[in-house]
């Protein structure tokens, strides 16, 4: 606390009311994730008695108790998190009271963290990963026994029931269109994988007419898979550079172009999708699939709209990684999803299926059900925590001589997509911290982060050294050091920590940079 005594007391006061409501907020997510849980239990409960003469009477006896178990504890848990919430409307604002609460919903986040594997487990261990469609005396299809469709669902590896519920929903709730019907939705693994799988289906619906054009920063991963697989075929271009990219598009005539709706790298480049996909709308004479990885933008980033129904050429296929926002901080599986228009792009499924992507049916049960009204303020709380804390370094490290050189971040007036991305409500979760020449090296990188560490642990603030981005706690990471396909550099990824949690990062951050040489 002993920072706060140095604020302003009206900026503590806006503050700790600030953070009353975020934790409001921080309660009815939690509330969305606990029923989304329960909703999977229920189902199955339900399900399960349906099934009774399918399922072996010793585990059908084990497998109900469990469920009533679960079932008993998440709705007792539910109606306990509904009266603290209820009890942070009326409570008076101190920090003790703040502080409790905090510790409830980590407690009950952890909680349902570390179930959310049992209950995928749980839901699909009457199910085989080979059912039967047929029998005589015993079933091997569990609670899906008469729904297995001979050479079409009874190899859990190509397609299984239980990813399709989850693909319908993330349509419905996700996806921006008038008209959603010609959509196709696919569940993978992992986002890699539904890259991997992309990259199958073009190769082998032989859509890829050399060369290919592709940011170069886009994901360091996709690229080195694309450019070790067509080497000089590939054209690589500045995402930064709109006027550049139409001409060489102009030039080099591509059949695929692949682009990140926003770049995880050192520029946290934001390429002008909207000004290229509505040239290629105009001026496509030909096939062309327009390749988007939107994991960091997310459903802020609608290019249905751009193409449907506009010009039979171009093809549109986007893809995710449910890691990062769509498991709101659980962190708890892999997964990837697919969502693709244009021609041909129903073959995607036989492509995931060929290439061993699918996502594993227990995991379904571990990505809360889409809800696009929650994801929303998520995200919401996201961008304010990212902009307030990109800010303020931004001005600090101007206001003094440091070995810093800025902050990389779309919403900063230096960013060189600053105008463009005036018009977004989103700008990501992460931005990045560029030093100095002379100091733009691993060695320094490396002290940069165990500073930064050493900090939060003597003022007892949390934040981790890991990566990824998504998750309720502040993370600070040095990047792509394995790889030849980019260059090393250190992103912080916010949490969505309560604004007086966020001013004591604030205040890790300025300690380190002050005395940083």
């Amino acid at each position: 606390m002993k920072y706060f005594y140095c604020m302003e007391n009206l900026s503590y006061k806006k503050f700790l009311s600030d953070s009353f409501k975020d934790m409001q907020e921080d309660f009815d997510e939690l509330l969305y994730l606990y029923s989304s849980s329960l909703s999977y239990l229920q189902t199955f409960f339900a399900d399960l008695i349906k099934s009774k003469n399918n399922i072996p009477k010793g585990s059908y006896q084990t497998v109900l108790t469990q469920t009533k178990v679960y079932i008993n504890d998440f709705s007792e848990g539910i109606i306990f998190l509904k009266a603290v919430k209820e009890d942070i409307k009326n409570a008076k604002q101190t920090a003790t009271k703040l502080k409790e609460y905090s510790d409830i919903k980590e407690k009950y986040f952890h909680l349902l963290r570390s179930q959310q594997g049992l209950i995928g487990a749980l839901i699909t261990s009457t199910d085989w990963q080979s059912p039967s469609f047929y029998h005589t005396t015993q079933s091997f299809a569990g609670r899906q026994t008469g729904q297995i469709t001979p050479n079409y669902g009874d190899y859990k590896r190509d397609e299984h029931m239980d990813e399709r519920p989850y693909q319908q929903a993330f349509l419905q709730e996700y996806v921006d269109g008038f008209v959603k019907l010609p959509v196709r939705v696919y569940l993978t693994n992992s986002g890699m994988a539904a890259f991997t799988t992309i990259l199958n289906f073009l190769f082998m619906e032989n859509k890829i007419k050399v060369p290919l054009l592709i940011g170069k920063s886009a994901y360091h991963e996709n690229e080195e898979l694309v450019s070790k697989i067509l080497g000089k075929h590939v054209v690589t271009v500045n995402e930064s550079d709109t006027e550049t990219i139409i001409k060489t598009i102009k030039e080099k005539n591509p059949s695929v172009i692949i682009f990140d709706s926003l770049t995880n790298t050192e520029e946290v480049a934001l390429p002008d999708l909207k000004t290229i996909i509505t040239y290629l709308v105009k001026n496509a004479k030909k096939d062309i699939y327009v390749v988007i990885d939107n994991t960091c933008l997310s459903i802020h980033f609608q290019p249905l709209s751009l193409v449907l129904a506009k010009n039979k050429n171009v093809h549109l296929v986007v893809f995710e990684s449910l890691l990062k926002y769509h498991q709101f901080g659980m962190d708890r599986v892999t997964g990837g999803i697919i969502w693709a228009y244009g021609k041909d792009v129903g073959e995607l499924f036989y492509t995931r299926e060929h290439s061993g992507t699918n996502i594993l049916d227990s995991s379904v049960y571990a990505l809360p059900k889409p809800n696009r009204k929650v994801l929303t303020k998520r995200l919401r709380r996201f961008e304010r925590n990212t902009k307030v804390l990109a800010h303020y370094l931004s001005e600090k490290i101007k206001e003094k001589n440091t070995i810093f050189d800025g902050i990389n971040y779309p919403a900063i007036s230096y960013h060189r997509a600053f105008l463009q991305s005036q018009k977004m409500s989103f700008h990501g979760s992460f931005f990045t911290i560029s030093f100095k020449k002379d100091y733009k090296n691993v060695k320094t990188y490396k002290r940069f982060v165990t500073a930064i560490i050493e900090e939060a642990k003597r003022q007892d603030v949390n934040i981790v050294s890991g990566t990824s981005f998504g998750f309720n706690t502040t993370r600070i990471y040095l990047t792509a050091l394995k790889t030849d396909f980019a260059i090393p550099f250190i992103r912080v990824s916010v949490g969505t920590e309560h604004r007086l949690d966020l001013e004591k990062i604030k205040n890790v951050f300025s300690n380190v940079i002050d005395k940083f040489h």
